[in-house]
């Protein structure tokens, strides 16, 4: 049977993916809904410098991070899509309490500071927690049949070479919005 995806996603990672997705939409939904009725402090924003580049990357790299952690382990089944949610969920309310306090202006200032990073290490959560989701549910299935040894795609090559790639682009787009913010701030 022939699959309609493209070349490039593979009939395991659809659902998943598809999963992963309406969890982060549904958490930005709550996080929106949630920072409406809950009238929290102004937000902790980092103006980007070379000062504050490991805090930086540590605020925006630790969900993929953790998701990556979560696939080495059967309780990532639960674990990365309440991670996928929680980030969604933690986006929407900072960024609606940025308007709330900051309006359009501090939204673009937002965008212009933490926009490349922000997009880069969403991607790259959603790329690790579809990765770690289907590797938790290998390690589930080994664990539920009692086999031993490695199980899944976890322990595979692929798997961390991935998450390598996440970190090197996190770590580029730190750089990037560092290098970049006295540019888009005047463009903004």
């Amino acid at each position: 049977m022939r699959s309609n995806n493209p070349a490039w996603l593979p009939d395991r990672y659809l659902p998943p993916l598809t999963m992963m997705s309406a969890l982060f939409i549904i958490g930005m939904i709550a996080g929106c809904v949630c920072a409406i009725f809950w009238d929290a402090g102004p937000p902790d924003i980092i103006t980007p410098g070379w000062e504050v580049y490991f805090k930086l990357l540590w605020e925006y790299g630790k969900y993929p991070f953790i998701a990556y952690v979560c696939g080495f382990s059967s309780l990532g089944v639960a674990a990365v899509p309440l991670l996928v949610a929680a980030r969604g969920f933690t986006v929407s309310v900072f960024t609606t309490g940025v308007v709330r306090l900051y309006g359009l202006p501090g939204l673009q200032d937002f965008i212009a500071s933490h926009g490349i990073l922000s997009i880069t290490c969403t991607t790259g959560l959603l790329i690790l927690a579809i990765q770690g989701f289907n590797a938790s549910k290998f390690s589930l299935a080994g664990a539920a049949n009692r086999r031993r040894g490695p199980v899944g795609s976890a322990r595979t090559a692929p798997y961390n070479i991935r998450f390598i790639i996440c970190a090197a682009a996190a770590a580029t787009a730190c750089a990037l919005d560092i290098m970049l913010y006295p540019t888009l701030a005047s463009v903004f």
